[in-house]
């Protein structure tokens, strides 16, 4: 059984366990297919610090035994008494083990089996403890936050320079409210979160604030799996079924397969940690900017639709190109916000950007479409759109050049210009 959001409660989005793993790869394609040890010869995500806001966390899982993990924050108990410990060794530390195993996991494993191999082994994680976890009554989310900041903020505070959020809620709430998304954006920190898993479910928060990085998940065929939702907000598709995952009963000592949103959120975290890592001097925008424009795998105009967001995460076409080179603009920023918010102009505020008509930066979001070309993935074909408005700047300079060459030619032929010679 998947875990769902369900009124007022957090739960994660994701991490159901399958039945023995189906697939020849064991539930590393994700990994495989990326091409992630030939990617990790040039970049592992070192100097990014990810902070994962999940259930607790077990640090000695096998995959996880060794790394330097910051565990902070902790949840409060149902009726407001000491906080719960941010880490534990039940199932209610299975969630975020397997989230955090997906970032940077050393794949280490246990005797006959195989590990869970991280897609950003250089990273470093910090680990906040706030979300319950579906089979275990850990956390009481109206009181998860006990100093009067909220769970984001500390983390941004903490360093964190991408938070991954693999849960979701009908309803904002303490660990991350709405009215924090502008100021988190304005401090440079990318947000990536889950989205429901049912085809027909509403979007919920945080994945459904502006600004934030929305994520449906896809299987190893590379298409969306049947329960993934759709939004005009969505943001893009990455791996989220069958995926390797380590299991709490039997004393951590076997894995299995899981599916889910949740699994799709930690793997983009992960991805733009590597491509961060690779450009440590392109902005937020520009890396999420590289997020959009780099799908699939080849250069495309940028497209964006309900069912697809910006398309499947490439992790090796975005290190392909500078991202520098692009608009420093958050192309997950709508104008129109949706249900929960914020609002652009309040994001852009927030960010000391102009929102006057005379100085407003242009609208990074295209034009929702169902373009999708002869191969079925979105984004496949012709020249990135911010190339096509700088070859039409490069147009109009030519020509500036043409008339003034003409003029002196016929200047000094004793032509006169507007007549004919």
């Amino acid at each position: 059984m998947r875990a769902v959001a369900v009124a007022a409660v957090m739960v994660p989005v994701g991490a159901a366990l399958l039945g023995a793993a189906a697939d020849p790869q064991g539930g590393l394609w994700y990994y495989n297919d990326s091409g992630m040890d030939t990617i990790h010869k040039s970049t592992t995500g070192a100097g990014v610090t990810i902070a994962v806001l999940d259930t607790p966390l077990n640090p000695n899982a096998p995959d996880l035994a060794g790394l330097d993990i910051t565990s902070a924050g902790a949840c409060a108990t149902k009726d407001g008494g000491p906080a719960l410990p941010s880490t534990g060794t039940d199932v209610s530390a299975q969630h975020a083990t397997g989230m955090i195993s997906l970032i940077i996991g050393t794949g280490a494993g246990v005797p006959g089996q195989p590990g869970v191999k991280g897609v950003a082994p250089g990273a470093k994680v910090h680990h906040y403890s706030t979300v319950m976890n579906q089979d275990a009554d850990a956390c009481h989310f109206a009181d998860t936050v006990l100093d009067g900041s909220s769970t984001l903020m500390d983390a941004i505070h903490d360093g964190a320079r991408i938070v991954s959020m693999s849960f979701g809620s009908a309803a904002p709430t303490s660990q991350v409210p709405v009215e924090d998304i502008p100021a988190a954006l304005a401090s440079g920190t990318i947000l990536v979160a889950a989205t429901p898993n049912h085809a027909d479910a509403a979007p919920q928060a945080p994945g459904a604030f502006n600004g934030v990085v929305s994520v449906a998940p896809i299987g190893p065929d590379g298409s969306r799996t049947d329960f993934a939702s759709s939004s005009p907000h969505l943001g893009v598709l990455a791996p989220g079924e069958q995926i390797l995952t380590p299991v709490a009963n039997d004393n951590w000592t076997r894995y299995g397969l899981a599916e889910g949103s949740s699994h799709a959120a930690a793997y983009t975290s992960a991805a733009l940690a590597l491509v961060w890592s690779a450009f440590p001097k392109a902005t937020p925008n520009q890396i999420l900017q590289s997020l959009a424009i780099n799908t699939g795998a080849a250069d495309h105009p940028l497209t964006h639709d309900a069912e697809h967001g910006y398309g499947i995460v490439n992790v090796r076409h975005m290190l392909e190109h500078d991202p520098t080179q692009y608009p420093d603009v958050n192309p997950f920023l709508w104008d129109d916000p949706g249900e929960f918010g914020p609002t652009k102009a309040e994001v852009l505020a927030a960010a000391g950007t102009p929102t006057g008509p005379a100085t407003s930066s242009p609208d990074p979001s295209p034009t929702s479409s169902a373009t999708t070309p002869a191969d079925g993935t979105p984004g496949t074909s012709s020249t990135p759109s911010h190339l096509l408005g700088l070859g039409a700047v490069m147009l109009v300079l030519v020509a500036v050049v043409v008339l003034v060459v003409v003029l002196l030619v016929r200047r000094r032929s004793g032509a006169v210009p507007g007549r004919a010679s």
